[in-house]
Formats: structure tokens, C-alpha cells, sequence
């Protein structure tokens, strides 16, 4: 009975089967990460399937300790290089956030926010056609209802309400979030 010949295959199989772990423990010990270990042998094995057509049965083994080692020795050059940035732009971030502090306790800030949100308020209203913004001031500063706006103004409630609603979208585009707060700015000030 005629056994078929080895192949390439059957070679990789085993060596995949019996020393996948082994490669993950080096692996391991060289990176000092699990999850990386895992993913830079996987990519190793990988790399040893595609490079068949060119590597000899008797090669594999060695190939495989060399391209484990080689990966992971860049790994954590990369791991390095990395970290001085990381701690370099943390450095820069700390000095830039000590002069804001700096700058933000010699003023009250929460005036700066007020006044910003409040003349950003005052622009949009300001570009706002003359009927527009008259109906918007008469609703939420004279608080008045859109019933007692129209009959002043000699419109229908729709008209108002459109009006109103146009304001809004307006608002909402310059303000965003700060929409809420900048009605409450403007109510208390009783201003346009």
C-alpha cells in the first residue's frame, strides 16, 4: 500500500497544530501583551502560508522563531515610539491647560459665556427682517400670546406662528445648544 507524499500542507498543519501555543508564549514573553501575541503569531503563519511557493519543508520552523521574533521586536519599537508621543502631547496638552487656567481665574468666565451667547443672540436677531423679529420680541419678551401678537399686528395666527417658527429655526442655527439659555439671557434682560 502506497502512503501519499508529504506536502507542504501537511507540514504547516503540524507545525501549526503542535507549536501555535509555543510561538504565542514567546510571543507573549516579548510583547508583555496577550492579545497582541496572539494576533502577531496568527499574522506570522499567515505570512509563512503565502510565502510557500518560495520556503523549503525544512525552513518553516525557524522561519516562523524569526518572523515572531522580528514582529515583535517591532511591536515594541512601535509600542515606544508611540508612548514618547503620547507623553509628549500629554506634556503640551498640561502646559496649555495650566495658561487657560491661569487666564480663566483672572476673569469670570461665566460672564464671557453670557456675553458671547448674548451677542450672538442679538446678531441673529438683528438680521432677522423687522416683522420677524418685532413678533419674536412681543412673544418672548413681552409675553404675549400669538392670539393678542396677530390682532396688534393685523395677522392671522398661522402668520405668527410661521413667523415664530422661522425665528426658531434661525436660533437654533447660531445657538444650538445654547438656545435655552440664551431665551432665559434675553427674558431677564428684557432686551432685543
Amino acid at each position: 500500500m502506497n502512503t501519499p507524499p508529504h506536502t507542504f500542507y501537511d507540514t504547516f498543519k503540524q507545525l501549526f497544530t503542535d507549536s501555535r501555543k509555543k510561538f504565542e508564549r514567546v510571543a507573549y514573553f516579548l510583547t508583555g501583551n496577550e492579545e497582541e501575541a496572539k494576533d502577531i503569531v496568527s499574522r506570522c503563519f499567515l505570512s509563512l502560508w503565502e510565502r510557500r511557493e518560495t520556503l523549503r519543508e525544512d525552513e518553516l520552523l525557524s522561519y516562523m522563531f524569526i518572523a515572531v521574533r522580528n514582529a515583535c521586536m517591532d511591536y515594541r519599537r512601535a509600542n515606544t515610539r508611540h508612548q514618547k508621543v503620547y507623553e509628549d502631547l500629554r506634556e503640551r496638552e498640561r502646559g496649555v491647560m495650566e495658561y487657560y487656567s491661569r487666564a480663566i481665574e483672572s476673569c469670570d468666565p461665566s460672564q464671557i459665556f453670557t456675553d458671547e451667547i448674548t451677542e450672538i443672540l442679538k446678531n441673529t436677531l438683528r438680521d432677522l427682517p423687522d416683522s420677524q423679529r418685532r413678533i419674536f420680541v412681543m412673544s418672548r419678551v413681552d409675553g404675549k400670546t400669538y392670539n393678542e401678537i396677530a390682532q396688534e399686528l393685523g395677522l392671522t395666527y398661522k402668520q405668527v406662528d410661521k413667523s415664530l417658527q422661522k425665528t426658531m429655526k434661525a436660533l437654533r442655527q447660531s445657538l444650538g445648544e445654547y438656545l435655552p439659555l440664551a431665551l432665559i439671557l434675553m427674558h431677564l434682560s428684557g432686551s432685543n
